[in-house]
């Protein structure tokens, strides 16, 4: 059986977000013994690199290809489209994980797939652009679209640090599909007002696996031991599999769907 000191977990974060919205996740994976490292994304506030979606992929592609041992990649959002546009590598068993996340396709990006759904709170309709190449999402939609089941203290303290993010992220074409080469897991998130549930299910069908949240848009802050608790699994998963018990096993029933 895998022993979760020798497993790592690695973090992507949305749109706007960076390491720090995975603080909650990553304290009660540490705890367990899982190495976990929770990126911050190349951006204006954030740190130097390239800020589209092949920069930030090329970013997580240089983390993971270090790493040896089982490694779960779970991208939140936007985190989602880094996790499938990068060619993952490891030293050790890969697996994918996409929480609330766009799961692409070749040819779509993330505004195209969210604005024709017509619901989302966070669509381009909503974007404060700070100059010709960055947008922001105002606080009253950020408020709206993410944290509407985050403790409200929480929840101002994230909307202090959301950050520009520039126009070939978010509108940046996938010209891979990373999940179509690995394991991949999806977690839905039901009460989602930035991805609506409809988008997520549509992408889900790209999975292998999926889960249920009774969750809005940033679960790991609102939800941190549920998400572990996924997490967890998903290392497990495939040694549960090899003795007939399923991986969700264990898990609130609201998760294991």
């Amino acid at each position: 059986m895998t022993q979760l000191s020798d497993c790592n977990v690695v973090l992507v974060p949305g749109a706007w977000h960076g390491a720090w919205a995975w603080a909650k996740v990553v304290a009660r994976l540490r705890a367990l013994g899982i190495n976990t490292l929770a990126m911050d994304l190349p951006g204006q506030g954030r740190g130097d690199g390239r800020h589209d979606l092949e920069g930030h992929a090329d970013v997580l592609q240089s983390v993971v290809s270090g790493l040896t041992g089982r490694t779960l990649v779970c991208g939140h959002s936007y985190g989602g489209a880094v996790v499938g546009e990068a060619t993952l590598r490891s030293q050790g068993p890969l697996r994918l994980l996409f929480l609330a996340a766009f799961m692409l396709d070749r040819g779509e990006c993330c505004m195209s797939v969210n604005d024709v759904a017509g619901e989302s709170a966070s669509g381009s309709d909503s974007f404060e652009w700070v100059d010709d190449d960055h947008v922001l999402i105002p606080r009253e939609a950020a408020m709206e679209a993410f944290y509407r089941d985050v403790i409200p203290d929480e929840a101002q303290d994230a909307l202090d640090r959301l950050t520009p993010e520039h126009r070939d992220t978010v509108y940046g074409i996938a010209q891979h599909a990373g999940w179509s080469q690995h394991r991949s897991s999806y977690v839905l998130c039901g009460r989602d007002r930035a991805i609506v549930p409809a988008v997520q299910r549509k992408m889900a069908t790209r999975a292998d696996l999926a889960y249920y949240l009774d969750a809005g848009h940033s679960a790991m802050l609102s939800h941190p031991e549920l998400v572990s608790a996924i997490m967890v699994a998903e290392l497990l998963r495939e040694d549960l599999a090899q003795t007939g018990e399923h991986p969700t096993q264990g898990l609130p029933a609201a998760v294991a769907k």
